[in-house]
């Protein structure tokens, strides 16, 4: 039975930060490939940096210092999955950027917003499905390492990673 409720926390878990995850993503990427130049050169930076360290690494260091939870470990891994999955969106955005309708929108004085909401981001949400779609079963493998090694939820929630630490 600890297993079944290990399964709904652990889906839980993984379909919110996925969620968040996208969100990020897109808001990442999206910005940095839609208005380019330094904005751009300066994101672009900041996510190579990032992914430059071990991904658990960076993931225990700040569980550890946010605490162990539910809500913390969604958020963090969110975080974490958004500025990698930035980098796939930034791509799409500029690839729509060269598109004739999107030049003719900022050609005939389109609004930004309007360009981003008409244009941008309907042509971008295949990609978003796709990064939503193989970013599940990952962060479910995330969570679970966190919580065999300590760090990811409470002993008293039932996780498929507390629940392997546990049992051994």
């Amino acid at each position: 039975s600890r297993l079944m409720f290990g399964a709904r926390i652990s889906l839980l878990v993984g379909l919110a930060t996925t969620a968040l995850s996208v969100v990020i993503s897109t808001l990442i990427g999206g910005t940095s490939g839609f208005f380019g130049g330094k904005l751009d050169l300066a994101v672009q930076r900041f996510v190579d940096a990032w992914m430059a360290f071990p991904g658990l690494l960076i993931l225990l260091t700040i569980m550890s210092i946010v605490g162990r939870g539910i809500p913390q470990i969604i958020v963090v891994l969110g975080i974490s999955g958004g500025i990698g999955g930035s980098r796939v969106v930034r791509g799409a955005v500029i690839g729509i950027k060269e598109n004739d309708y999107f030049l003719a929108a900022r050609a005939i004085g389109s609004p930004t917003t309007a360009t981003l909401m008409r244009h941008v981001l309907p042509n971008i949400m295949p990609v978003m499905i796709i990064i939503f779609s193989i970013s599940v079963g990952g962060v479910i493998m995330a969570e679970a390492s966190l919580s065999f090694l300590g760090f990811g939820l409470p002993i008293k929630v039932p996780s498929w990673g507390g629940l392997l630490s546990r049992e051994g």
